[in-house]
């Protein structure tokens, strides 16, 4: 068997090898994604920790007494306003790059009859509209809120 000349067998053996200098550009690239995915990963949870949380009931119609309602909702659904009047939250779902983000608004309320916990307001609303029953914080027009879980 006849053997390479010198100059040909260096170059071969470096063949599909890589150089210190890519194998540590490749480390530090890798390290970033991983940093960057990492840092990602975290700032949501920090954020989701950060969001108030709420529970939701959800609008319907029916009856208090022998009058039927277009929009009846628990009483725990009412707040009060800074100037003393009622006020409910409604809470929307919006499609982001990030997923789907749950917001809240403020909807003035008047309270039309009340019975055992349950009232009838107006406006009325969507069937099925998910509106807040309990928050863990103060809620602001707009913020961006995360659903908490119901108690056994």
């Amino acid at each position: 068997m006849k053997s390479l000349p010198m100059k040909q067998q260096k170059t071969s053996d470096r063949h599909g090898q890589l150089s210190l200098r890519q194998k540590c550009i490749l480390v530090l690239a890798g390290t970033y994604v991983l940093l960057l995915a990492g840092l990602t990963a975290f700032s949501s949870q920090i954020l989701a920790g950060s969001l108030p949380g709420v529970r939701v009931s959800y609008a319907g119609d029916g009856y208090i007494g022998d009058v039927f309602y277009n929009t009846v909702l628990p009483e725990k659904c009412l707040f009060a306003n800074a100037d003393g009047t009622t006020c409910i939250w409604l809470v929307t779902e919006k499609d982001t790059p990030l997923g789907k983000r749950l917001y809240v608004h403020s909807q003035d309320a008047a309270v039309i009859r009340s019975s055992d916990g349950i009232c009838a307001i107006r406006p009325i609303l969507d069937l099925n509209q998910p509106v807040v029953r309990e928050a863990d914080q103060e809620l602001s027009d707009g913020a961006q809120v995360r659903l908490r879980e119901e108690e056994p």
